[in-house]
């Protein structure tokens, strides 16, 4: 107890209590530094483009501005580039080819069925003279209106319009194009700078019992087309078969009338080349018969007559100083002579006259006639 008769606390408690509010102090100091520091890790990008006056476009992308909260035509190409710290603001905008991935949609087919797409791939792209007007009208965030959100609003209208047959197999093959065709038809009609490329749709998740009854399904129907394809093999095989059967019979029958045709040609030939030589033979016998009624003495010495030249020189019986008569080939050079005692003697075969000749030469040789004539030269 002290002078004024207080009685005073222990040393010790003093300590406790000044431990005990240090302790206190540093855990808010802790919690208020936490916090601090999860606001700025919260705010950081986005003080950072405030604050920086130089900044970089990359290659494939444009850069839009604000000042305060008012969106600036001004468009950015790649490249670096000015602006003021603290009053302008800006942000990165794609316009190549890139791709929003949407995942774990879930809807229900015609009849009632669950299933879940477990992933959607949308390839897109924003043409540039359009950048400004879509972020004017829908922000930075354009992809979550017409790609995110379009999307699973689609998939959900197919799957209430099919049934689960449908979804799972029958058009499962056209979700793809009819996807693209839905967000490209939304797109040009409210975003026109929005352009969709492809859309790739996984397979869908069905229920379990349902998925084994469509692999029962599958392997049964693969069956089905297996046995239908043999039976397919085995008709063309028959087919291939009688084909070639049909092909062997008409050429056996081709070759027999190609034979027989030989047969009938060669047949008529012959009946031909018969009624030809009776022909001619009728004809030169008339003829010969014709010649022996024209060819008397008299009109052969005419035409020998005829046929000499005017400076030959004719003799007729004795005068040619042969009694005897010539065989067929000898020399008549030592018969006569020709008037004009200028030309030499002239000595000829018989094989050198024309036929009237040479009948006129023989009718001499076998004694009947004596006519000569000069030989051409």
């Amino acid at each position: 107890m002290d002078a004024t008769g207080v009685e005073e606390e222990p040393r010790g408690t003093k300590v406790l209590e000044n431990e005990r509010k240090l302790v206190i102090v540093i855990g808010v100091i802790g919690l208020a530094f936490l916090f601090l520091m999860s606001l700025i890790s919260c705010t950081l990008p986005n003080l950072w483009n405030r604050l920086v006056i130089v900044h970089e476009v990359p290659k494939g992308h444009v850069g839009v501005y604000w000042q305060g909260d008012v969106h600036q035509k001004t468009i950015a190409n790649p490249g670096l580039h000015l602006k003021l710290p603290l009053i302008t603001h800006y942000h990165l905008v794609k316009v190549t080819l890139h791709t929003d991935l949407v995942k774990d949609i879930s809807c229900v087919t015609k009849w009632g069925v669950m299933i879940n797409f477990e992933t959607i791939e949308v390839i897109n792209s924003l043409k540039e003279e359009y950048v400004h007007e879509t972020i004017l009208n829908y922000g930075v965030e354009y992809g979550r209106i017409w790609i995110y959100d379009k999307i699973r609003d689609e998939i959900n209208k197919f799957c209430s319009a099919h049934s689960l047959h449908e979804v799972y197999i029958d058009m499962f093959d056209q979700i793809d194009e009819t996807m693209k065709e839905a967000l490209q038809a939304e797109c040009t009609r409210y975003a026109p700078g929005i352009e969709i490329i492809s859309v790739h749709v996984s397979k869908p998740i069905i229920p379990e019992t349902l998925r084994r009854l469509y692999e029962q399904f599958k392997e049964e129907r693969t069956k089905v087309l297996l046995l239908i394809e043999r039976q397919r093999v085995v008709v063309k095989e028959a087919e291939k078969t009688a084909y070639i059967s049909k092909m062997v019979a008409e050429h056996n029958l081709a070759e027999k009338k190609r034979v027989s045709m030989q047969e009938e040609i060669s047949n008529a030939m012959y009946v031909k080349s018969l009624v030809d030589a009776k022909s001619y033979r009728s004809r030169t016998m008339k003829e010969a018969e014709a010649n022996m009624l024209i060819l008397t003495p008299q009109y052969l010495e005419l035409k020998f007559i005829e046929l000499n030249p005017n400076n030959a020189k004719m003799l007729f019986g004795n005068q040619c100083g042969i009694s005897q008569p010539l065989s067929k080939g000898q020399s008549f050079k030592r018969v006569w002579t020709p008037i004009n005692k200028s030309l030499p003697d002239v000595s000829f075969d018989p094989d050198d006259f024309d036929p009237v000749s040479k009948l006129a030469v023989k009718f001499f040789l076998d004694g009947k006639c004596q006519v000569f004539s000069r030989r051409k030269v």
